[in-house]
């Protein structure tokens, strides 16, 4: 799926995650800091995802 505004929803969930993943693994908790990495990869991929889209990025 390529539309922008989903793409957006789904980069901005990934990313306020990611953040609430990643003071626990600071904080140390078991498995945070591997998950944190996988939604950085996911929210990067449909980044790229979102720059190739055809249309006006609002």
């Amino acid at each position: 799926m390529n539309n922008p505004l989903i793409l957006r929803a789904h980069i901005a969930e990934l990313e306020e995650l990611r953040d609430k993943l990643l003071a626990q693994a600071k904080d140390g908790q078991v498995g945070a800091r591997e998950m944190v990495s996988k939604l950085h990869r996911e929210a990067m991929e449909k980044r790229d995802r979102l720059r190739e889209s055809p249309g006006p990025i609002l």
